[in-house]
């Protein structure tokens, strides 16, 4: 059987590209906090982000410190309420820039996980 991976249209996945995720949880992110580390020469390419928060909150993600996607999180009844999105296109970020997160309150009722890699050029 084939590899499926080489036969998917516009690839951009690249062998040694080091990827992985990173989480912020239970921490202050009231202020623009870096996320996922730049990488020079490299831009940091967001395949999934998923959040899970107990009460209401607003998330905004950052490329080069201007917002590109902002999340609303709505508390549901029983305190446990999440987003999850899985890029069919994934988000490339300017290259050689951080990927921040910014939470619009102080709680830290939450957790962030995001799954990237990083792409040369």
């Amino acid at each position: 059987m084939a590899n499926e991976f080489n036969n998917l249209p516009n690839q951009t996945m690249v062998p040694n590209s080091f990827g992985g995720y990173a989480t912020k949880r239970a921490v202050d992110i009231s202020t623009s906090t870096e996320l996922v580390a730049a990488k020079t020469g490299h831009s940091i390419v967001i395949t999934d982000i998923v959040i899970n928060k107990k009460t209401t909150g607003d998330f905004t993600f950052f490329d080069a410190g201007v917002a590109f996607l902002d999340v609303y999180i709505k508390a549901s009844d029983n305190g446990n309420s999440n987003y999850q999105n899985h890029f069919v296109n994934p988000i490339k970020l300017n290259g050689g820039t951080a990927l921040n997160v910014q939470l619009d309150d102080t709680n830290t009722d939450y957790t962030v996980l995001v799954t990237y890699y990083y792409q040369k050029g």
